[in-house]
């Protein structure tokens, strides 16, 4: 099976793979109306790649149904429901903290930036706040 690119290198499979998903058995198939949202989100994270010296992304959730968002305890708002929200990690860049920290100095733009758990980088495409934040057990503030 050919698997299908949403931009030059992110593909299909990336915006919809789930451990948690297959480990449930729950369908995280992207509906077909959320592709124009996951374009978008690709393209976006076609210039993050760019910021980040073409390096590879490591994709680790995308675009999650609602069955999967609750099942991994997220917010009934999260644009990960949509298809905007991506979390990833870039470890030859760095730790999260530092991926952050460079595209906040970028020309990206965003809607939210986020260290979550010093493990990964949340990136959500769906506005424009440039809002960027930490997310940890103290709970979440703003990325200083």
């Amino acid at each position: 099976m050919i698997d299908t690119h949403v931009s030059a290198h992110f593909t299909l499979s990336e915006v919809t793979a789930s451990q948690t998903a297959g480990r449930l058995g729950i369908d995280n198939d992207l509906p077909l109306e959320l592709m124009p949202v996951v374009k978008r989100a690709a393209l976006g994270m076609e210039l993050l790649r760019m910021e980040l010296n073409s390096n590879p992304i490591h994709i680790s959730s995308w675009y999650r149904s609602p069955k999967l968002n609750a099942a991994v305890g997220s917010k009934p708002t999260s644009a990960h429901l949509k298809g905007s929200a991506i979390d990833f990690t870039c470890p030859t860049q760095g730790t999260p903290e530092q991926i952050v920290r460079k595209l906040m100095k970028s020309g990206l733009m965003y809607d939210q930036l986020i260290v979550e758990y010093g493990s990964w980088v949340h990136v959500s495409f769906d506005g424009g706040r440039k809002q960027c934040l930490v997310i940890d057990k103290s709970g979440t503030r703003a990325f200083a």
